[in-house]
């Protein structure tokens, strides 16, 4: 389980679409006890949750956790193996093609229909007097609310309902209130901006990736003997003396503890000429040695060292929400139901004032 403290958890969300759901997710988890902190990011689909200083005994578990999310409509992924193989740019690079497909054909279709409904072209008007082709503008424009903009729908049956339920009230109006085209084009924009940020996410991905594969697997260990023998990295204790040998890259951060080279410590640093390394210069883990062999004393392994911070405060960026973006999250959360109310008033007050009289005779 991705872990950037022992009290805070990084867990992938699902079922996430826009920033009302981002603001639905928190709202779920920080109403768990134990919770102190919760930062959703809709881009990363990702949630840090912060337990505070709570012991592990007060500390909320994954079920808990997960099903509170569930009860929101959403759902936290707590198996430890997908959280962390998520990460890697082979997911993130699927997920932009196929909002690259759902984009292509809603702009196809969004723009066909806007051809074809738009009143201001020439041959709309006379197009728009045929009574099949209302129909014939429902077909087109319900392969973009139905394939390419489903994902914005599974979250709720209601609305679900309702866009099916759309194009009959459309067509009911006349032909010249028919908004075929702003559907779709409204889908086309909002897959544009999920698109966009697939296409960050899988190139900040695919940097995170080429830093973990700097690290090397294995890392020769030398005995008190002076024997020397292949082992995990993971195994290798601040203290252990180490060999690398030349053209290899140094498995952990330490000091080199006898023997001279050069490392490139360009993946780091940039620094674009190698660094001239001796007896007690300090040396870092994914960095290639030039052509000396040292023997080197292991000061930081494991999550502590250079490189695992550096992925870690990428990570972190990668997952974090600024406070601005937290605040947006809040009023978009009101924005779309607050619309929705005016609309539906604003549609019950005109056709009120338009309709028929009551049967007292007066009008509504």
């Amino acid at each position: 389980m991705p872990q950037s403290s022992p009290n805070t958890l990084v867990l992938p969300v699902a079922g996430m679409t826009c920033a009302a759901c981002v603001y639905h997710v928190g709202e779920a988890l920080r109403s768990v006890d134990g919770v102190t902190e919760v930062s959703v990011n809709l881009a990363t689909e990702r949630a840090t949750i912060s337990l505070g200083d709570a012991d592990v005994a007060g500390a909320p578990d994954m079920e808990t956790l997960a099903k509170a999310v569930a009860d929101a409509g959403y759902r936290l992924d707590t198996n430890p193996q997908t959280a962390d193989g998520d990460r890697g740019a082979g997911p993130r690079a699927q997920e932009e093609q196929r909002l690259r497909i759902r984009l292509i054909v809603a702009a196809l279709g969004g723009g066909a229909l806007l051809l074809g409904s738009f009143p201001a072209l020439p041959w709309t008007p006379g197009l728009l007097t045929l009574w099949w082709y209302p129909l014939l503008l429902w077909a087109a424009a319900t392969p973009v609310q139905l394939w390419a903009g489903w994902s914005f729908y599974t979250a709720g049956v209601v609305v679900v309902l309702t866009t099916l339920l759309a194009p009959g009230a459309l067509g009911s109006t006349g032909a010249h209130q028919l908004h075929f085209d702003m559907a779709a084009i409204i889908v086309a924009l909002i897959l544009l901006g999920r698109w966009l940020e697939a296409r960050a996410l899988s190139r900040t991905s695919g940097a995170i990736e080429r830093l973990l594969d700097l690290r090397p697997q294995t890392a020769h260990l030398m005995a008190a003997d002076g024997s020397i023998s292949d082992v995990p990295v993971d195994h290798v204790e601040p203290g252990d003396t180490l060999a690398v040998r030349p053209g290899e890259q140094l498995p952990v951060d330490g000091e080199v503890a006898s023997g001279a080279t050069n490392v490139d410590q360009s993946a780091l640093t940039g620094e674009s000429m190698p660094a001239e390394k001796s007896a007690g210069d300090p040396v870092f883990a994914g960095t290639l040695n030039g052509n000396g062999a040292i023997l080197m004393r292991a000061t930081r392994v494991g999550l502590d060292t250079t490189l695992s911070q550096v992925i870690r405060l990428v990570e972190e960026a990668q997952g974090s929400a600024a406070p601005v973006q937290r605040l947006a999250d809040r009023v978009a959360a009101w924005f779309v139901p607050a619309v929705g109310l005016i609309a539906l008033a604003a549609a019950i007050f005109c056709g009120c004032s338009s309709g028929p009289t009551r049967r007292c005779g007066t009008r509504c």
